[in-house]
């Protein structure tokens, strides 16, 4: 600061601060006079009523800026065991039909430790609108933007939910991929990038569908004592083809004459790219059909025990037999 004025108006000493932090402060003035330059003395505030400083103060955020605003990734839905669950279902319960519920009810939001998500997935975007300084403020509708560029080459809009939580107004996006590929969120601030924009995310397969999946059996005649092996080919719920493991794909073997000693579960080789290896092996010869379980195949992975594929036919003769036809 600096001293202005003259000997006839008086002396003021001229001090200068830039705010940087939104709240309620109080301003303190000591000074060090001359005679006693190791005494520190707070001198008076404005008020009559009080003896000394502080200045009571109330800085408020400034307007909405791209470089103090940020997003951190991405949030998942994902379902929610705890209490909160419980109450959701309480609520479905006395509506009887949770039509008219949010869709993340029985949800909770997990911050996404990775740019991967599969097919499906409920994604959030929460952008946290800031001024140049970092104080959270909010901005005129329309001014905070954000579009997805989708693996199939398209741009699309997200429109922002706008909420007040402990007076903070807060900002989140809703958005489902369903096509594996690449995706970029573009998060703009009256048309500039806020920081951790773009956001990059891949889709990547959701689990085996029963409806999608194909099989392949090899041809007949199908002999006892040898092996066999039915190849199932995975795609999830959205038509993507599976490029990875973990599916529960279960199979057994149905007849009424299943020879004695004869294992009813089929072995399952899954090869982490999405097939699975169902490997027949008959003790002797039966008319008998190959069922295949796909499990938790609905598009939450969570819609019951999973989905029989249609029956397989496999009459399994004598080779011998064979040979003396």
């Amino acid at each position: 600061g600096e001293w202005k004025g003259d000997h006839k108006s008086g002396f003021e000493f001229e001090m200068q601060y830039t705010l940087k932090k939104a709240g309620d402060l109080d301003l303190f003035i000591w000074a060090y006079y001359n005679d006693k330059p190791k005494e520190r003395v707070l001198l008076p505030g404005p008020d009559p009523q009080a003896p000394e400083s502080p200045y009571k103060m109330s800085c408020i955020a400034s307007k909405a800026d791209p470089t103090g605003s940020f997003i951190d990734r991405f949030c998942l839905l994902q379902p929610d065991t705890g209490l909160n669950a419980i109450k959701d279902v309480g609520k479905v319960n006395k509506q009887g039909s949770s039509k008219n519920l949010p869709l993340d009810v029985g949800k909770k939001e997990v911050q996404a430790t990775s740019d991967m998500v599969l097919a499906g997935d409920d994604m959030v975007f929460k952008p946290q609108v800031r001024d140049k300084f970092g104080n959270p403020t909010g901005t005129a509708e329309g001014n905070l933007t954000l579009e997805v560029d989708t693996a199939e080459g398209e741009r699309i809009a997200l429109v922002p939910e706008i909420s007040i939580k402990n007076g903070l107004t807060m900002y989140e996006a809703k958005y489902e991929p369903t096509l594996a590929g690449q995706y970029v969120c573009h998060v703009n601030l009256g048309g500039a990038p806020i920081a951790g924009s773009p956001v990059n995310f891949t889709c990547e397969s959701a689990i085996p569908s029963a409806a999608n999946s194909s099989i392949y059996c090899p041809d007949p005649p199908f002999f006892a004592m040898q092996n066999y092996e039915v190849i199932l080919y995975a795609v999830d719920h959205y038509g993507n083809k599976c490029t990875r493991g973990g599916g529960s794909i279960h199979g057994r073997i149905q007849s009424a004459t299943l020879p004695h000693g004869q294992e009813g579960q089929v072995p399952v080789t899954d090869n982490d790219d999405g097939t699975y290896v169902l490997t027949m092996h008959l003790v002797a010869p039966c008319d008998c059909k190959l069922m295949i379980l796909i499990g938790n195949d609905g598009k939450d992975g969570k819609s019951g025990v999973g989905t029989e594929l249609p029956a397989i036919p496999m009459n399994f003769i004598s080779a011998k037999a064979a040979e003396k036809e």
